[in-house]
C-alpha cells in the first residue's frame, strides 16, 4: 500500500499552472520536523481540485497532506536523475501563516 500522511509547514508559496491538456496542477515545497530540531523537506504535487486548494497555500501555513509517493526520472545535462514527490489526494489547512 502506498499511503503518505504528513503534517508540517509550507516552505514557500505554492506554484499553480495549467497543464498542456488544460488541467490544473500545483506544486509546493513542504517541511516536516525530523527530530532534534532538524527538518525533512518534501515536494508535493496536486492535480485537479486539489491543485486549486494547493495553489492558494502561502509560506508558513501549517498543513496536513495525504497522498502517495511517486518517483519519476528525467535527464539533466546528460545525467539521469530521480525525483520523489508526494502526489496529494487531500490537503487540509491546519493554521494560517503568521504575519
Amino acid at each position: 500500500m502506498n499511503v503518505v500522511i504528513l503534517e508540517g509547514q509550507a516552505e514557500r508559496n505554492s506554484e499553480f499552472r495549467l497543464t498542456k491538456a488544460g488541467g490544473s496542477m500545483a506544486t509546493l515545497r513542504f517541511r516536516t520536523e525530523g527530530g532534534k530540531g532538524a527538518f525533512d523537506f518534501h515536494n508535493v504535487v496536486a492535480f485537479g481540485t486539489e491543485a486549486d486548494t494547493l495553489g492558494e497555500i502561502v509560506e508558513g501555513q501549517s498543513l496536513r497532506v495525504e497522498g502517495r509517493l511517486r518517483t519519476r526520472s528525467y535527464v539533466s545535462n546528460d545525467v539521469k536523475r530521480y525525483s520523489t514527490e508526494v502526489v496529494a489526494s487531500s490537503i487540509k489547512v491546519i493554521a494560517t501563516a503568521s504575519s
